[in-house]
């Protein structure tokens, strides 16, 4: 999921000028995860821990169970379709809020906020 957000062009390129001071930032770590998909996709493996570790900071991570393998039920294919759209909607929530912070926020950002509203 993480490389299909790699592959929205706006969205890579406003996580990659993402710049802040906060120790837990999504938007940062992604921002990160994405330089290192550019400059080492050939040779190297990106790894997501840093991202992880942020992603553990956050309640609303916990509080939807985005995190938790076993909160799986039994067979849940379904819940785990359910789970993935979750995290993906979270993730750009959380990075639409983040971004907002920033001093320049461009009108097309606000496009996942109609979608995901």
């Amino acid at each position: 999921l993480l490389q299909v957000f790699y592959f929205i062009p706006w969205l890579r390129s406003e996580v990659l000028q993402h710049i802040c001071e906060a120790e837990f930032c999504l938007t940062c770590e992604l921002g990160f995860l994405f330089h290192m998909l550019r400059v080492g996709a050939k040779h190297n493996v990106c790894q997501a821990s840093n991202l992880l570790r942020t992603l553990k900071q956050i309640r609303e991570v916990a509080a939807l169970g985005l995190m938790d393998a076993s909160a799986q039920p039994p067979g849940g294919q379904l819940e785990l379709g359910r789970k993935i759209q979750n995290f993906g909607r979270f993730v750009l929530e959380q990075c639409m809020k983040e971004l907002s912070g920033a001093t320049h926020v461009p009108a097309h950002l606000t496009a996942p906020a109609r979608l995901f509203g």
